[in-house]
């Protein structure tokens, strides 16, 4: 019998992010093409970055930026992806499941493979649980390095969402389509 391939947890978890963000507000401001921005206006670029950020991990299934994050699935059988990438080998990703009526902690490789986007495997009938770091970084000597187009895809995103919410026009036509510039990276269909 061939294991078959789920994708879709019934949960995922951000616990938190141990990096800033890959955008700052005034690269955005720059997509936009603004001059001499206020600190009013500062904050509001700002506070489009996390969603910015969220839309282009979620359209991904990539982690932008340094993050622990949790899976969890109700039951699972054969071979399944973790939902964000790319995941840390230190500290190790731990699986939890129930085994009986014990509760297993795992880090031994076999469950889950090793490298940047690994498979869970095996046979969960009461649920299991991964936790994990996962995430590129802009950090010099980072084992993921962000990769530029996501960066401006990024900006873009949050300059659409600043222009959306604030109704600014920007003196040309700046923004775009950034699912466009970071297609050919998305993980899932």
């Amino acid at each position: 019998m061939t294991p078959t391939l789920s994708i879709s947890p019934v949960d995922t978890a951000l616990l938190n992010r141990t990096e800033d963000f890959p955008v700052s507000a005034d690269e955005v401001a720059q997509q936009l093409e603004m001059d001499n921005v206020s600190v009013e206006t500062t904050a509001l670029l700002e506070a489009q970055i996390l969603p910015a950020v969220g839309m282009v991990e979620g359209f991904l299934g990539l982690s932008l930026t340094v993050s622990e994050r949790t899976a969890t699935w109700s039951s699972m059988s054969g071979v399944t992806r973790l939902p964000y990438g790319p995941v840390h080998a230190s500290p190790a990703p731990t699986v939890t499941y129930v085994a009986g009526t014990s509760t297993v902690t795992d880090t031994t490789p076999g469950v889950l493979t090793s490298g940047g986007y690994p498979y869970l495997r095996g046979r969960f009938t009461d649920g299991v649980t991964v936790e994990y770091t996962a995430g590129f970084s802009t950090a010099d000597d980072a084992a993921y390095p962000l990769p530029e187009e996501i960066r401006r895809a990024v900006i873009v995103c949050a300059a659409d969402l600043y222009s959306q919410t604030t109704g600014f026009q920007p003196p040309r036509k700046l923004t775009g389509n950034w699912r466009q510039l970071v297609a050919h990276l998305k993980r899932f269909s």
